[in-house]
């Protein structure tokens, strides 16, 4: 899910994140310290110098909050997001906006949004 403010508090126990996205929060650092968070693999996280979250640190290259297709908004990776195709084997078989994920080299992408997926739009086939 696409969230635009996320908060824990209090929190007993771990948290494991798999094929997240973690990226632009005001506050710092980004993520609790301590070994309350797990890296499950495939995450994300921006800017380069919060290392208090897990996973690859990279230029997510993040859209505005917008409708996108689906029934909720969501925030596109643009063209060269670090986040495209970094996300490990264990995908879920559509992204947020309820489209088709699409699977490269058995991965997809890290966070909410799969870049490029989309409607399909197909042409009538016509019979002489």
């Amino acid at each position: 899910m696409t969230f635009a403010l996320m908060r824990f508090y209090n929190i007993s126990g771990t948290l494991t994140l798999i094929n997240t996205l973690i990226a632009n929060n005001t506050g710092s650092p980004s993520c609790a310290s301590g070994t309350i968070i797990n890296d499950g693999t495939g995450n994300l996280r921006w800017p380069l110098a919060d290392a208090s979250c897990p996973g690859t640190a990279g230029d997510p290259k993040l859209g505005a909050l917008v409708y996108n297709g689906g029934p909720t908004q969501t925030i596109a990776l643009q063209t060269g997001s670090a986040a495209i195709q970094l996300a490990t084997t264990n995908c879920p078989a559509t992204d947020q906006r309820s489209f088709v994920r699409r699977l490269l080299g058995g991965k997809c992408d890290a966070g909410a949004y799969e870049f490029g997926a989309g409607f399909f739009n197909y042409l009538p086939i016509i019979f002489k």
